[in-house]
């Protein structure tokens, strides 16, 4: 295993963690009916800050004690996880994709405890070809069974069909629209695509929304003026 490529800084934000808190409940709540260990993250449209999404997932996931693996799965550039000092890795899923690699070489520790990354590896111009093979449903039901969940970040469902093929090999898709900026009508056609190749739709995370906004949904606001609750710790 390759040794740790990025730091990510802990962000201390009741409010951000309420709201990761939140969620990663309603995940455990649903996995009393089904499992869903192996996740897509979605989007609508580029820009809409899926990939700082599944970064704070997965952080978020690790820190409550879950074996996590976040998987960059977007073949066609750069990972670009916003508030990162990343550092490319020599392999990623690419390499095991295409059979030049154990899965184990390729995966990396991170500098957050239970926390590991498997970046996209070599730049590919058209990924579909192995997108398509069974080596990808493979390494999900290897992955999924040697992590309590695993993370990929796809591209956006605008920019081509890398999200809907990787959304049909894992358990379940988590769609990610930006406040002020998504549609209803952007939500409405992924619904589409998505259901399309039978895949279960978790839920729509509204990112970027204001704290403002936020603390309305609530019925207690200034629970948010007290107390810092620490959801995980930097390592």
């Amino acid at each position: 295993m390759q040794t740790k490529v990025f730091t990510e800084t802990v962000q201390d934000d009741n409010v951000l963690q309420h709201a990761y808190s939140t969620l990663i409940s309603k995940l455990y709540m649903l996995e009393k009916n089904r499992s869903f260990k192996t996740l897509t993250v979605t989007s609508c449209n580029p820009g809409e800050g899926k990939t700082s999404f599944s970064a704070s997932l997965a952080k978020v996931l690790a820190g409550a004690g879950k074996r996590t693996l976040l998987v960059n799965l977007d073949l066609r550039k750069k990972y670009k996880p916003g508030k990162v000092s990343y550092h490319s890795t020599a392999y990623g899923i690419s390499s095991y994709l295409e059979g030049d690699v154990e899965l184990n070489d390729a995966i990396c520790k991170t500098n957050i405890e239970n926390m590991y990354f498997l970046d996209s590896g070599k730049y590919l111009g058209d990924p579909v070809s192995l997108l398509c093979s069974d080596r990808l449903g493979t390494f999900m039901q290897v992955a999924g069974s040697e992590y309590d969940y695993v993370i990929t970040d796809t591209p956006a469902l605008e920019c081509n069909t890398d999200a809907l093929l990787i959304s049909g090999n894992t358990d379940a898709t988590i769609l990610v629209a930006k406040m002020g900026s998504t549609t209803i009508k952007d939500i409405r056609k992924a619904q589409t695509q998505l259901y399309a190749i039978d895949a279960h739709i978790l839920g729509v995370i509204l990112n970027k929304s204001s704290k403002r906004f936020y603390k309305k949904l609530f019925s207690a606001p200034d629970y948010f003026k007290y107390g810092k609750p620490a959801l995980y710790k930097s390592v």
